[in-house]
């Protein structure tokens, strides 16, 4: 990996940087007081991305690219023993394996900008696609576990955004296997457009959560930075969508695909 700085890569570092401390908290607000050694191990890998943050100018995009690689690999070792019952924390698996999978996808982004990929193709945003419909499902289905039993109200439209996106996310899936290879498919730009559609509504819920969260007007378990983490989280997935729907390939595709059409010889008939 290239250690030459662009000013994507900076503004990947930044962000990635805030993104991947935030779940040092997160995951440090799970451990108890009898696990000192993963408590500081969160600690230590806070401090490293808190420095990321501070100095993403001057960053060796490839020490970046190492410490998330260790944090991907620290995350995955909590997993492991959690489901092997080797460590209790107030964590589920689901969640663990949904930060550990954040983390993977950040060293695809720095692998893909310092290998000179300008502009993503089809099939990355496909799989940026399935990526971020993934995590809105499970977030939601987590953060549904930590609000209190008697908060009927707020799991019920948890629950509901989980099943809207569960059938996007498979409806995503599908589209990605029935389209050709390197090329988007009409469809695309619908689906898209029905994903804006109802990012926009699950970031304006999260927000009301959040300021529940912040205010005590909710009764949970669910961390203030946890809360506000998710809000940045779909607003990004909201913005990248309004990049795809602009994609050059979207469009330059379906009218190519319509010219080669009316140019065939049987549409001279």
């Amino acid at each position: 990996m290239s250690g030459n700085l662009t000013q994507r890569s900076v503004d990947e570092i930044r962000y990635w940087s805030r993104n991947l401390k935030e779940h040092a908290v997160i995951l440090r607000s799970g451990f108890t007081i009898d696990q000192p050694q993963a408590i500081q191990e969160t600690e230590n890998f806070y401090t490293i991305f808190d420095e990321f943050e501070k100095n993403a100018g001057e960053t060796n995009p490839k020490e970046f690219y190492q410490s998330v690689s260790h944090f991907w690999g620290f995350k995955r070792k909590l997993l492991e023993l959690i489901l092997d019952s080797k460590l209790i924390t107030n964590h589920y698996p689901l969640h663990i394996d949904l930060l550990s999978r954040e983390a993977l996808y950040v060293m695809n982004i720095l692998h893909r900008i310092h290998v000179g990929h300008r502009e993503m193709v089809p099939d990355e945003i496909m799989q940026e696609i399935i990526f971020y419909h993934r995590m809105m499902v499970d977030q939601t289905k987590i953060l549904c576990q930590m609000l209190d039993p008697t908060e009927r109200e707020l799991q019920a439209e948890f629950m509901e955004f989980s099943f809207q996106f569960e059938q996007l996310l498979l409806h995503a899936v599908e589209l990605d296997t029935m389209r050709p290879q390197g090329k988007f498919i009409p469809q695309m730009e619908r689906f898209i457009r029905l994903s804006i559609d109802n990012v926009r509504s699950l970031c304006e819920f999260k927000k009301q959560i959040h300021q529940f969260v912040i205010k005590g007007k909710a009764k949970s378990r669910i961390h203030p930075l946890l809360a506000g983490h998710i809000c940045h989280e779909a607003d990004r997935f909201h913005h990248l969508l309004g990049l795809y729907s602009r994609n050059d390939s979207l469009t330059n595709n379906q009218a190519k695909d319509k010219a080669e059409f009316s140019d065939s010889p049987e549409s001279s008939d």
